[in-house]
């Protein structure tokens, strides 16, 4: 069987060069943190600063990326255009400086405009769009980013108090549904199958990630008004909707009004077991509030749940590709982090069984292309931190809202 060291250079080597020429095709991913050619930069950054490459073709990849006019445009979440590319020059430790610090006045400038928006739509009584808070397109992003480059800084504290307004009753108290209650479906569409829209649970598009953005920032000291307030507010949520099985705890991926009506989701059973959104994202999310304010009850809650999805081989059937966003790479990753901050002693003694699980189903090329979210660029930025179980050196994952603050810097 391949040694993950072997696995992640296996990846390393095909991702050698950028691709030349741009053609119109791929000139749509050059920005791209999800799919193109800033998440696969990524793999060269951090091997770089592990000392395992030079800083080179890191930057020939950033390059390419950049050849192009970078996109600003206002509605850019942190996995496109600026954002995307701003978050990877930052990953690079004081490389290209000038070019962050530059690129920082127009981001604070989008982050801006997008708050106003936001908080005018709160003002007018309207349902949220997921884009607008969610981690991947929306402001909870957007936070991350400012989490890792300025976390004293003015623009996560805005996102962090808009954050805690989102999570405010929108009309009147009396209302089962929660503010953050979206009027489409998941794939944020009017359709007849959501004809009252659906509240999401997933760390990517639902209200875990902004969970975690708030917990992580009061994890590392930063607090705003009704901080707090918003974090127990989302936990009673994921209290009221918690399921249970014979493995442990779980969440569903969403409800719906009728769901809301019957008391009970109509999700039968927990999904694959996925960072985006099944049970391994949404838990991580609970730990890391349970942490920030020290609360026992849902520490143990969310360590049951993350321990049940490593035990339950039904779960773990359902992981059928090896990527960050909803494959092995995610789940592994996702799970490492929560075993290192943990006090369950089965989630405590995980990483060793992550790494088997890893070397055995999360090989090269059976991912969705070369990219970050979905393909091999993030197997092998996995493959390399759960191989030398360390922090990363370029904090790469700090857009997935992993990583704790509280635990002692082991970079």
């Amino acid at each position: 069987m391949p040694t993950l060291a072997m696995a992640a250079q296996k990846i390393t080597d095909s991702l050698g060069a950028p691709p030349r020429p741009i053609t119109p095709v791929n000139s749509k991913l050059l920005q791209s943190l999800a799919k193109g050619l800033p998440g696969m930069a990524l793999v060269h950054i951090e091997r770089a600063h592990q000392g395992l490459a030079d800083w080179s073709t890191a930057q020939q990849w950033l390059s390419t990326a950049t050849a192009e006019k970078v996109r600003t445009h206002r509605s850019d979440g942190l996995f496109y255009g600026l954002p995307s590319l701003t978050f990877v020059l930052n990953s690079s430790g004081g490389r290209g400086e000038q070019y962050v610090v530059e690129m920082d006045v127009l981001l604070a400038r989008i982050t801006k405009l997008r708050l106003q928006r936001a908080q005018a739509r709160i003002s007018a009584g309207i349902e949220p769009e997921l884009r607008e808070f969610d981690l991947v397109y929306g402001l909870t992003g957007l936070g991350a980013y400012w989490l890792t480059r300025n976390p004293q800084g003015t623009q996560l504290k805005a996102v962090l108090a808009y954050l805690a307004r989102l999570t405010e009753p929108l009309h009147n108290t009396d209302d089962p549904r929660p503010a953050w209650w979206t009027s489409h479906d998941p794939h944020m569409r009017l359709t007849d199958a959501y004809p009252d829209g659906h509240g999401n649970f997933g760390m990517a598009h639902g209200i875990t990630g902004p969970l975690a953005l708030l917990s992580l920032a009061l994890l590392s000291g930063v607090e705003v008004p009704g901080q707090r307030t918003a974090i127990e507010r989302i936990c009673t949520w994921l209290d009221d909707w918690e399921q249970t099985s014979p493995s442990g705890p779980w969440w569903p991926q969403w409800i719906t009004l009728a769901d809301v009506s019957a008391r009970c989701p109509s999700q039968p059973a927990p999904l694959r077991p996925s960072w985006c959104y099944g049970t391994p994202g949404i838990a991580r999310a609970l730990q890391l509030a349970a942490l920030a304010t020290d609360n026992r009850i849902r520490r143990v809650t969310a360590e049951r749940a993350l321990a049940g999805c490593l035990a339950d081989m039904n779960q773990r059937a359902q992981i059928t590709d090896t990527s960050l966003c909803h494959g092995w790479a995610g789940f592994v990753h996702t799970l490492w982090h929560a075993a290192r901050d943990a006090a369950d002693p089965d989630l405590v003694a995980a990483p060793e069984s992550l790494r088997t699980l890893l070397a055995t189903h999360a090989m090269p090329q059976r991912a969705e292309g070369p990219g970050f979210l979905e393909g091999d660029a993030g197997l092998a930025l996995v493959l390399h931190s759960v191989t030398d179980d360390k922090d990363p050196l370029s904090a790469w994952d700090a857009c997935l809202l992993l990583n704790s603050p509280s635990r002692k810097d082991n970079r």
